[in-house]
């Protein structure tokens, strides 16, 4: 009897969480889960039930080992305690994908520390009992004192990870290597190169500022590159002319002029208070260089077509509002206008347009307003489209249909949008833990076109991310236009073509190409420096909406498609900031860091402990033999 007991009792609690971690990784929307979660918790329970009653078996013939049953049933009856706080823990975080409730954290802290536990115990309790638990020699307080050992090692581990969970969230920073930027960053380099007249750039500050010297490399650095750059170091009080022909009344002012049209950096003079300033003066001198140098542009944005938006209700839904990208245009010195039917978009785009932006629209254009589309396009104009498959888990009307202008605009040019979601349930973003997070895709296949320079230069390192994306089918070369793809989805990527979030056979995985630009052939000769009769295309318009475009991959495609659209390539590049670059690991790299962290690293400690505790056991069992 105790020796089918000993036998059953730890394949039930292992099958019972091998079938709880399958339940809950692969087959969470199926409609058997709860079943099979139900299943595992009866094995992992009937485990440690048969372990009790192996102990209550041996207690009248063998005392000592029964002692060392109990012992070993802790562990399993801390592992189903973990599995019931995980069960807990996800019916408490309900569709949230963070732990928001003092409940759900809670128990996301009660189910992780009990799992390391019990399994450090369960190492200290098995192994003892197999050389020192068994029989009439059965030592009991050995066996405890392993079990205990290995406890205090899953409870370590468990702070290890806990420590490295709140760091993570509370994300603490502490400046051991404060301001090393002293130089600026490539792409200001190349902005300053593209001067035509000498720009002024004052700096207030007394002498021996500590401001001032942790700045003065970033700025000779740049009047070096550029002889156009002409830099005035003068301390308010000392020079009170430049001070009242500059506009400043204090120090700790940097003031960029040229031919009297000024940009400002405020940094003031204590070095505490510049921190965040000084952390960001590229980008800071880049805003001040555009305001100063460059002339305003203006980016219009369709309307009246169910498009997405900054204002009225769009601006609600994080996959409709486009708050942070308007924030964005602003600050790069562009002013931002609607086109609509009252704007005359049936009639002209306006002649200050740099560039007109359509974000997914639910309502076909009518075909005046495609016409004047085309006719700004044939101008030199440049337009940028992110088009829709569905919106809030509805399907939406077509905007590729054929006999849809917009779409048949497109057509003409090479870029045939198909409405069709792309799914990857290999490769995607775990949000709901259900099928339909296929449609959540992500990709780092860039081309080496100028649209998207940033992106393929780090993609290892950045993935624009999409939400219900269609796909192009492109024609490179119709005579008028040159098309170009600029992004291309993962290899392992599907047009679900039956929306039921899973791979059928008639489906087929490839690159889809989600992200086109295209070029007229010829430039019209009257067409301006912005006027290159451009359009870029990507088939998600959620991936600039402010849900998606907190994702660098994203800001960093619409900046650099936008930059080449207007003509502004020298605009492209990274910025030089002492801010904390988020190092991005691909999944491969990610399974790899986390088993190096969380299993090698300790199993390396535990083994050199192990190795020189038997060294000096060795010694002492040689020692002694040596003397009998």
């Amino acid at each position: 009897m105790s020796t089918l007991l000993n036998l059953l009792r730890l394949p039930c609690t292992l099958l019972g969480l091998i079938l709880l971690f399958v339940a809950e990784r692969y087959l969470g929307g199926e409609t058997y889960h709860l079943a099979l979660q139900i299943a595992a918790m009866v094995l992992m329970g009937l485990g440690w039930l048969l372990t009790l009653a192996l102990a209550s078996v041996t207690a009248k013939v063998r005392p000592h080992e029964a002692k060392g049953w109990r012992i070993a049933s802790l562990w399993q009856l801390a592992i189903v305690a973990s599995s019931g706080a995980y069960l807990g823990y996800v019916k408490a975080l309900g569709g949230s994908s963070e732990p928001e409730t003092l409940l759900s954290k809670v128990l996301l802290a009660a189910w992780l520390i009990l799992l390391f536990v019990a399994i450090a115990g369960a190492l200290g309790a098995e192994w003892s009992m197999r050389s020192a638990g068994r029989g009439d020699l059965a030592e009991p307080a050995r066996v405890s004192r392993a079990t205990v050992s290995w406890t205090a090692v899953g409870i370590l581990l468990a702070f290890l990870v806990t420590l490295n969970y709140v760091s993570d969230k509370k994300d603490l920073q502490r400046d051991w290597s404060y301001l090393k930027v002293s130089s600026p960053s490539q792409a200001t380099l190349n902005m300053v190169k593209t001067l035509t007249d000498d720009i002024n750039i004052a700096l207030f500050y007394p002498q021996s500022n500590e401001v001032k010297n942790t700045i003065e490399g970033y700025f000779k650095a740049i009047a070096k590159a550029e002889p156009k750059v002409k830099l005035q170091w003068l301390d308010k009080d000392m020079s009170p002319n430049q001070a009242e022909e500059f506009r400043v009344s204090r120090n700790g002012i940097i003031v960029l002029d040229m031919k009297g049209k000024k940009g400002r950096i405020d940094t003031g003079t204590s070095l505490a208070k510049a921190k965040k300033t000084l952390r960001e003066i590229d980008s800071e001198f880049q805003k001040a260089f555009l305001e100063t140098t460059a002339s305003k542009r203006t980016v219009y944005f369709t309307r009246g077509h169910g498009e997405s938006t900054w204002v009225g209700e769009a601006s609600d839904s994080p996959l409709k509002s486009l708050g942070m990208l308007e924030g964005f245009l602003r600050g790069q010195n562009y002013t931002t206008r609607f086109l609509g039917i009252a704007e005359g978009s049936a009639t002209a785009v306006p002649d200050d347009a740099a560039a007109v932006v359509i974000v997914g629209p639910q309502q076909p254009f009518q075909k005046e307003e495609v016409d004047a589309l085309r006719t700004y396009l044939q101008a030199g104009g440049n337009l940028m489209v992110f088009l829709d498959v569905v919106q809030s888990g509805e399907e939406a009307p077509k905007v590729g249909d054929g006999e849809q202008p917009l779409l048949g605009l497109l057509k003409e040019v090479g870029i045939d949008f198909q409405a069709v979601p792309l799914a990857n349930d290999k490769n995607h973003v775990a949000i709901s833990h259900s099928p339909s997070d296929a449609w959540i895709i992500f990709s780092n296949i860039f081309t080496s076109h100028d649209s998207v320079t940033s992106l393929s230069r780090h993609d290892e390192r950045v993935a624009i991310l999409l939400y219900q994306s269609g796909y192009f089918k492109v024609t490179a070369d119709n005579g008028t236009w040159t098309v170009s793809e600029t992004v291309r989805s993962m290899g392992d990527t599907y047009a679900d073509n039956n929306r039921n979030f899973r791979f059928d056979p008639d489906e087929k995985r490839q690159f889809y190409p989600i992200g086109v630009a295209a070029e007229l052939k010829a430039k019209p000769k009257d067409a301006g420096a912005s006027r290159q009769g451009r359009i870029v295309a990507l088939a998600d318009s959620s991936a600039i909406a402010d849900g998606l475009v907190r994702n660098v991959g994203n800001a960093l495609y619409f900046a650099d498609s936008l930059k080449w659209l207007v003509g502004q390539p020298e605009l492209q590049g990274q910025l030089a900031s002492e801010e904390d670059v988020k190092i991005r690991l691909s999944r491969k790299q990610d399974i790899y860091w986390f088993q190096a962290t969380v299993v090698v690293v300790p199993l390396l400690v535990l083994g050199s402990g192990f190795a020189a505790t038997r060294r000096r056991a060795d010694k002492r069992k040689s020692k002694q033999e040596g003397k009998s």
